[in-house]
């Protein structure tokens, strides 16, 4: 039988579980929190409900938001000058895979220096990063558990992946009360999206008993409670939210990216240049 390695966080899940993210931070040694999210989180109000909680606990933070979707190079590169610069101790991201892409680029550049782009491919960090705390608003990234970054390169225009196990973020928050706040076609989509891993994972030649297992549940909770949008859709995120049981499918399904179409697809329909 082949060895399997899974590379994941430790996880907490279940409504108001948002409420420990300061606690997390300082149970790491943090003191000072790096919190990356973006203008939508803002507009929900999560990033504030954020800023209470760690509040509460004592803790100051930095907050950034200079980043689009698909964040690009330089972006990372600010944000980890603004890390060091504030003297920040532990990173924490709240959003889609873009704010925690973002922030795993910024704690990379800020714990092993250069630029993000010198760590495009797998295995070329070489130091530890600072503790990373990540709370998903979506259903369908993956950016909490996975050993991966992808971050836009802006001169040659192409995305890169960065891949390393030092990636995966220590803490893994999922709340579902977060993705209620979530535009109906918002919630589709990342269902969508969360179908096509498991899919992935359950046809990938390097499958394994255990993510054969869990991605048919998946599967199961996904197209279970997608059918009736104008009944359930709001409660989609609570009741499917059980398929991040695909946490321990992320490290050995995406190698196989290139043999099957989700990923690349859904990249290839949605990918534009921006002009920004």
């Amino acid at each position: 039988m082949d060895v399997r390695k899974f590379s994941i966080p430790e996880i907490l899940f279940g409504q108001g579980s948002l409420q420990y993210a300061a606690l997390c931070a300082y149970r790491m040694g943090g003191e000072k929190v790096f919190l990356v999210s973006d203008t939508g989180l803002e507009k929900a109000g999560w990033v504030e409900r954020v800023f209470s909680i760690l509040r509460k606990e004592g803790l100051s933070w930095t907050y950034f938001n200079e980043i689009n979707s698909n964040p690009r190079d330089y972006q990372v590169s600010e944000g980890a000058k603004r890390y060091l610069a504030e003297g920040c101790d532990v990173v924490m991201a709240i959003g889609g895979g873009s704010p925690m892409d973002a922030a795993k680029g910024i704690a990379t550049v800020a714990s092993n220096g250069g630029e993000v782009n010198d760590y495009e491919g797998a295995n070329r960090i070489q130091q530890p990063l600072p503790p990373m705390v990540f709370m998903p608003s979506t259903a369908g990234s993956g950016a909490d558990i996975s050993q991966f970054a992808i971050i836009t390169d802006s001169r040659r225009k192409v995305k890169m992946s960065i891949i390393s196990r030092t990636l995966v973020p220590n803490i893994s928050i999922t709340d579902p009360v977060l993705l209620t706040t979530k535009p109906t076609e918002l919630i589709i989509s990342s269902a969508i999206d969360a179908l096509s891993h498991a899919v992935e994972a359950y046809v990938s030649p390097i499958a394994s008993t255990l993510t054969e297992t869990q991605s048919l549940k998946a599967i199961d909770l996904i197209l279970n409670h997608l059918p009736s949008p104008s009944r359930t859709v709001r409660w989609i995120p609570w009741r499917s939210c059980p398929a991040r049981v695909l946490l321990p499918v992320w490290p050995s399904v995406t190698p196989a990216w290139g043999s099957i179409m989700p990923w690349p697809t859904r990249w290839a329909a949605s990918w534009t240049w921006p002009t920004a």
